[in-house]
């Protein structure tokens, strides 16, 4: 019901998690980062990089070659990393370097499929998630067997599964898909392995509501204008609509291929994620989009899909269930959010709504001016931002913008 109403929490499936944990020897796995593609034990940290799919495709084919070439070299490059990191809690320190886990994953997943004129949601969609994502396992599990030739094995490695199956290895895991909502974003290209929103649409800046930026899909842009469609009264059309599915003058073949996340079933989301999850050694930062009319029993029905098909975790969002929803559809305006009076200090009773209640809080750090300083409301203490978050680095309060 919760996700139904509100979208959180995501669930956890602990025992697939289990089932591919690296280093069995330090105990269970049981709990993961906020966005849910990485899975640690206790005190580990992963530090992660993602490889831009856009720009592996050449005459509407992957070049696969190059893929694995550049996977070779952010290994070797995510693996320094490790060496020149330090962090002030010791047992983090300890376990970081013992287990010496990192997470390469990738962004521009729909950009690739758009300009390989594949569909999302198809069998072709979810065969190419399965190769490209192999693919980059593969080479990345070679580049750690060739780095621990050369540099040894992470110090753990008598405890992992690796040692069972007489594999040497410089890192216990190397790869996940994070959510990369600021760098896709800097790069422009879809996040993840997301589809895009829309096609054209507007993106609410959470801390100053009243903020609107506005975009329109490249790739669509080319494709149009091949087929002499690139005119001001159809681009209103798919401005307003944010997808192509309407629009009486756009060709079925173009509909076909450029689909939005809206256009696409919650278990045509659900398999997506499963293709790119039987390929990777951690998990993956996903949401499995509903429509507004979607029942609780559509959401069970896909939680429990998701663990038939192997995933590690599943976080849903139907569509419109939240007072502010970051990403619109240009038509779709919402009632205006109530306003909060900011005051010199908070109360108690409003600092307690703040921290403990999920759909209040999130109104309330879009108009509250102690978030814009950089000051968390629940301790004072320094927000930080990272990957579209704004998380305490004191007391751990968060406020995920992306």
């Amino acid at each position: 019901y919760q996700a139904w109403e509100s979208a959180e929490p995501g669930v956890i499936f602990f025992d697939k998690v289990n089932e591919t944990n690296p280093v069995p020897g330090l105990g269970r796995i049981e709990a993961c980062n906020p966005c849910g593609e990485q899975y640690l034990h206790d005190g580990d940290v992963c530090n992660l990089g993602s490889i831009n799919l856009e720009k592996f495709v050449k005459n509407e084919k992957v070049d696969y070659q190059r893929l694995r070439e550049v996977v070779r070299r952010s290994i070797r490059m995510l693996d320094n990393v490790i060496d020149l990191s330090d962090f002030p809690v010791e047992k983090v320190n300890t376990t970081f370097r013992g287990n010496r886990r990192i997470g390469l994953g990738i962004m521009g997943f729909a950009d690739m499929l758009y300009m390989l004129h594949v569909p999302y949601n198809s069998q072709e969609g979810f065969d190419t998630a399965e190769k490209v994502m192999g693919c980059i396992q593969e080479a990345a599990h070679k580049m750690s067997h060739e780095l621990a030739e050369e540099k040894g094995v992470f110090p753990n490695w008598e405890k992992s599964v690796y040692k069972q199956r007489g594999i040497t290895m410089r890192n216990a895991a190397l790869t996940n898909i994070a959510p990369t909502g600021t760098i896709s974003m800097i790069f422009d290209v879809s996040g993840g392995v997301e589809p895009y929103f829309a096609l054209a649409y507007h993106k609410s800046n959470i801390l100053g509501g009243s903020v609107k930026l506005y975009y329109t899909n490249k790739h669509l842009q080319k494709e149009l204008e091949k087929y002499k469609l690139y005119r001001e009264d159809i681009m209103e059309k798919i401005t307003r609509e944010g997808t192509l599915q309407n629009i009486d003058e756009i060709p079925d073949e173009i509909k076909k291929v450029f689909v939005t996340a809206m256009d696409i079933s919650a278990e045509d989301h659900i398999k997506m994620q499963a293709a790119f999850q039987r390929c990777i050694d951690n998990a993956i930062s996903k949401t499995v989009n509903f429509t507004n009319s979607a029942t609780q029993e559509d959401v069970l029905k896909g939680y429990i899909l998701a663990w038939e098909l192997g995933c590690k975790g599943c976080t849903v969002y139907r569509d419109g269930s939240r007072d502010v929803q970051i990403l619109n559809l240009n038509k779709e305006e919402k009632p205006q959010v109530k306003k909060i009076e900011v005051k010199d200090e908070l109360s108690e009773e409003m600092m307690e709504n703040l921290v403990m209640k999920t759909a209040s809080l999130r109104e309330a750090v879009g108009k509250h001016e102690v978030i814009q300083m950089g000051t968390c409301p629940s301790c004072s203490g320094k927000i930080q931002v990272s990957e579209g978050c704004y998380t305490c680095t004191d007391c751990g309060f968060s406020a995920c913008s992306i």
